[in-house]
């Protein structure tokens, strides 16, 4: 199985696992001025559209430590990811992983989150604040 180039590709950020965990650590004033409409662009029949389910869900990311996407972004694609904070403690990035549904069920999700948390850990310690 082979995942195809997306250079120059962008996607909503509510819409992904990455953007999901990079909003959740922003202040929700930030998130409201990034997001102003309450209405958001659906990718898919599964994305979340209103501002006010994305701020609720962001809740559940911080407090999970991670994000999930289920068919979110693109049909036929899940991913998870985590946040990569810097030696001062900020979230600066996030890790993530995509495969289809097939290798990610959702009772594999916890198990790749804690490994790609491991990876975050690592690079957070080169990564300078």
């Amino acid at each position: 199985m082979r995942v195809g180039a997306r250079t120059g590709m962008t996607l909503p950020a509510h819409g992904t696992s990455s953007g999901k965990v990079l909003l959740a650590w922003l202040d929700p004033d930030e998130v409201r001025r990034l997001l102003p409409h309450a209405k958001l662009a659906p990718l898919t029949d599964r994305t979340l559209t209103s501002r006010r389910d994305l701020e609720a869900h962001l809740v559940q990311v911080r407090e999970l430590g991670y994000a999930a996407n289920f068919g979110e972004s693109e049909d036929e694609v899940r991913s998870v990811a985590v946040p990569v904070r810097d030696t001062g403690g900020n979230v600066r990035a996030a890790l993530a992983i995509s495969a289809p549904p097939s290798r990610l069920d959702e009772a594999a999700v916890a198990g790749v989150a804690a490994v790609l948390k491991e990876g975050a850990a690592r690079i957070s310690t080169v990564l300078p604040a």
